[in-house]
């Protein structure tokens, strides 16, 4: 009899994962072997938690921002776009890349650094900042170009596992101290330094 017990516990013992926010997907680590599943532990893996503070129903290991910004010097009034300046500097071939710059997500109450990523600037003003790191949380956006005046958002914004999009064209005050250009009536840019 104490065998046969025995046996029945051993084959309805389960390993479970590390899975403090509950999305299903596991730590990676801590697993071990139980009878049920104890509290932030899942019986199941779908693969590595890239955030197990966050819930994500995708496992998104990134967070994304898209911007949108104009660099005065860059812009065309004409054209209601920028010039595609790497193609006109012999930079590759496309005719929307415009330069890169470099995004950064900065702490709401400290301003220190979070997360820096580049992001590929083109000529209808877009851009997608990827950091791979994941941040989540509300942090100034802070953009850098080599010939621009330094741009942060007005107000902290909240960057996770859903994509931000953040539009710095459509007033002055889409930047911190209202620190940008009126490039053409209603559309407006970062300063720009000497070209």
């Amino acid at each position: 009899d104490n065998v046969a017990t025995l046996h029945l516990i051993i084959n309805s013992l389960t390993t479970y994962y590390v899975d403090a926010d509950g999305d299903g997907y596991d730590a990676g680590s801590g697993s071990f072997c139980l009878a049920s599943a104890p509290s932030g532990y899942s019986a199941t893996t779908s693969g590595t938690d890239c955030n197990d503070l966050v819930y994500s129903s995708t496992n998104t290991c990134s967070s994304i921002v898209n911007l949108k910004l104009n660099i005065q010097g860059y812009y065309d009034a004409d054209a209601h776009a920028m010039r595609a300046v790497m193609a006109n500097q012999g930079v590759g071939s496309s005719t929307t890349d415009v330069d890169d710059v470099t995004v950064e997500l900065r702490d709401s109450s400290t301003s220190a650094l979070v997360a820096s990523a580049t992001a590929r600037l083109h000529t209808d003003g877009t851009a997608t900042a990827t950091f791979g790191t994941a941040p989540s949380g509300s942090f100034y956006i802070a953009v850098k170009h080599r010939n621009a005046i330094q741009t942060w958002s007005s107000a902290p914004q909240t960057v996770g596992a859903t994509p931000l999009t953040y539009d710095f064209t459509t007033a002055a005050n889409k930047a911190y101290g209202d620190n940008m250009v009126e490039l053409e009536s209603g559309v407006y840019g970062f300063y720009i330094g000497d070209l």
